[in-house]
Order: C-alpha cells, then sequence, then structure tokens
C-alpha cells in the first residue's frame, strides 16, 4: 500500500520548474558574420573591409543570441566585463545595447551595474521564443583610471577574453594568462508563463586560440597590405536542466521504504552554437 501511495505522490510533482533551458551565442565585430557562408555578398563585404575600419568594429561588437529551449523565452542578457579596467559604455550609440539590423521586430531594453562592469539587456514584449535569435551591438570603454594608458578604443577580444591566453593588459604587456578568472561571463534568464523565472550560468568565455598570427592586429596595430587578418565569430553556449523536487513528505515516505532517490538538481546541457564558415 505506501508502494502505491508513493508512486502517486510521484506522478504528481510538487513544484513546476522550466526545463530544457539551453542557450547559444557568437560575438563578432560584423554584424554580418553571423550570416551563412551561401549567402556570397555578405561574405566578399567582409573581405574587403579596410583594417581602420575593422579596428574601429572591433570596439562594438555583436553579439548573436539564440535561444535553443523547447519551451521558454529569454527575458534577459547578463554579461560582466572581464578585464574590470573597462566598462560597457552608451556614449557611442545612446544605450548600452543596440538591436541590430539583421533581427529587427524585437524590442529590448539595457542598463549597467556594478559602475559599467555588468551589462544587462532586457528583452521586452515576451522576450526571445524558443528557436529564435536576436542580434544587438555592445560598447566598450576604457575605465577613466587608465585612460592615458591603454588604446581609446580597446579590442573586444582583448577586454572579453585573452586570444591565445594572453592578458594584454597586465603590467601594459603581453603575458601567459594560462586562466580565465578575467573573462567575461554571460547569464541567461528564461521565463515561461505561471513558472518561476529560471537563469542558467554564469558561463564564462574560454581563451580561444587564434594561431594564424592575425591575434597581433589588435588596438592601434592594424593588418597592412598583404598581411591576413579574417572577421571571425566566437561561441558561448550552456544550459540547465531542472527536475521537480519532491516534497519533505515524500521524501520521508521514500526514506521509509528505502526507495530515497538521487536528485540531480542542475545539469548542464552544452548547447553547440552553428558558426558561419
Amino acid at each position: 500500500m505506501l508502494v502505491l501511495v508513493a508512486i502517486s505522490m510521484l506522478a504528481t510533482p510538487a513544484k513546476a520548474e522550466i526545463t530544457d533551458t539551453d542557450w547559444s551565442l557568437k560575438i563578432s565585430e560584423r554584424e554580418m558574420a553571423f550570416r551563412p557562408a551561401t549567402d556570397v555578398m555578405a561574405m566578399k563585404t567582409l573581405m574587403w573591409d579596410l583594417p581602420a575600419s575593422r579596428r574601429a568594429a572591433r570596439n562594438v561588437p555583436f553579439i548573436c543570441l539564440t535561444n535553443d529551449s523547447a519551451t521558454a523565452s529569454i527575458t534577459q542578457f547578463k554579461m560582466t566585463i572581464g578585464d574590470d579596467q573597462f566598462h560597457f559604455a552608451n556614449a557611442l550609440m545612446g544605450m548600452y545595447a543596440k538591436l541590430g539590423k539583421d533581427t529587427p521586430g524585437f524590442s529590448l531594453s539595457s542598463t549597467v551595474e556594478n559602475g559599467g562592469d555588468t551589462l544587462l539587456v532586457n528583452f521586452l514584449n515576451g522576450g526571445v521564443a524558443p528557436g529564435k535569435t536576436v542580434n544587438f551591438q555592445i560598447d566598450l570603454d576604457v575605465d577613466a583610471a587608465f585612460a592615458n594608458s591603454f588604446f581609446i578604443h580597446p579590442d573586444y577580444r582583448t577586454v572579453l577574453f585573452d586570444m591565445n591566453g594572453d592578458n594584454y593588459y597586465e603590467n601594459a604587456g603581453i603575458v601567459n594568462d594560462p586562466d580565465s578568472d578575467d573573462n567575461s561571463k554571460v547569464s541567461i534568464t528564461f521565463s515561461m508563463g505561471g513558472m518561476p523565472s529560471v537563469t542558467a550560468g554564469p558561463t564564462p568565455f574560454p581563451d580561444p586560440n587564434v594561431l594564424d598570427g592575425s591575434a597581433r592586429f589588435i588596438n592601434a596595430n592594424i593588418a597592412r597590405y598583404g598581411d591576413s587578418d579574417p572577421i571571425r565569430s566566437f561561441p558561448l553556449s550552456g544550459g540547465v536542466s531542472f527536475i521537480p523536487e519532491p516534497g519533505t513528505a515524500m521524501l520521508g515516505l521514500l526514506g521509509l521504504l528505502g526507495m530515497t532517490p538521487q536528485l540531480v538538481r542542475y545539469r548542464r546541457k552544452p548547447s553547440p552554437c552553428q558558426q558561419a564558415a
């Protein structure tokens, strides 16, 4: 009889939760880099822009965020600056995050916390629905204390993460930094009607390997004629699954029966980010 009662209680979860909260993103200096490689005109544009234009674009990169979940909408994007000698800015665009041209139809608001070291982007009117993608642009500035020490328009690849593990701003030089403690971290909040919101993350950017020599073209050092400096997109993905928790009475009953399960509260589900060629 106790077994039958336990089974009936297991069939009715004590608390409903959002499930399958997976996400993926790409970051690049050009929004066109998120288009498929079959878009020939976009690929030609990416190949033939001027080095000085590319340098400026790397200070205001685009983020391509995809909701890979099956059930819930993304309502908030949260991102830390990484290297805290810099901050998220709004002087250039008049806002901290600006909607990209390739994904119209979304409405967003943006603000910062921690003196500009944390960016918050809220997606309005229901958020980013499952299976949908939104692009938005951000701006990076040097903290006032270092305005005379660092390049005034910093490259996102030196602020949000360290290419090849090199911390470009440590002691005003490049040193080996084998960990990613100073890398930007992303958290994604999912919402669904009638259920509590769920936040996945924070997930840090890894230090990507850029081994073709183009990693040296950063900030004031731009590529010259004949140098190879391709435009790339760098991926990040994450997620979390939730298992409803049985109530206290249920746990006690299962304990008496010797049936107490091992409950896993969080489980990361990597969601690969499809990159354009």
